[in-house]
């Protein structure tokens, strides 16, 4: 579990910050919770629901286990790095790493990877620079590492009167 704080910046749509809670599980679990506008980012690993309070729609996608892959790979193997990016050492404070995706696949999404991590390898930030330029950064802070999650945090329940858009994966 951690507190995050999440900046974009594009050209085309300017910057934006958001700040909540996270909690991942392995394999594949998450569960993002923005403050102030309602929104949730829920999967129990193979469903993945994206929740706007503001706009009364969740939008399902039923097989993001498969779509999660190059992000999971990343979160779930770090160990592995080396085998799906091109890995140097950066200047900062802690263990800083660039990554640069290996096959073309990953390059497409993804110019380059950040990841800061404390000098107990704990994650802190990641920095996602995307094939147009633009940049989403994550902060972590608050981690707590291991413990016990209800199942229950991983599924969402619909309220009632929001509408439900399935995506097919």
């Amino acid at each position: 579990r951690a507190t995050f704080q999440q900046s974009s910046t594009s050209a085309l749509y300017g910057g934006a910050e958001q700040t909540g809670t996270l909690t991942v599980q392995r394999p594949r679990k998450m569960r993002w919770d923005f403050d102030g506008d309602g929104k949730q980012f829920v999967s129990n690993g193979k469903t993945m629901w994206v929740y706007s309070a503001n706009d009364k729609q969740v939008v399902r996608y039923t097989d993001f286990g498969s779509q999660a892959a190059s992000t999971d790979a990343i979160l779930q193997s770090l160990d592995k790095l080396g085998e799906l990016f091109d890995v140097t050492r950066l200047q900062g404070e802690g263990v800083v790493l660039g990554l640069v995706p290996k096959d073309s696949a990953g390059a497409a999404q993804v110019k380059r990877i950040e990841l800061a991590l404390s000098d107990g390898l704990d994650l802190r930030r990641v920095q996602v620079t995307d094939a147009y330029d633009g940049v989403t950064t994550l902060t972590f802070n608050k981690v707590e590492l291991g413990g016990t999650v209800p199942a229950s945090t991983f599924e969402f329940q619909v309220p009632d009167g929001v509408e439900v858009v399935d995506v097919s994966g």
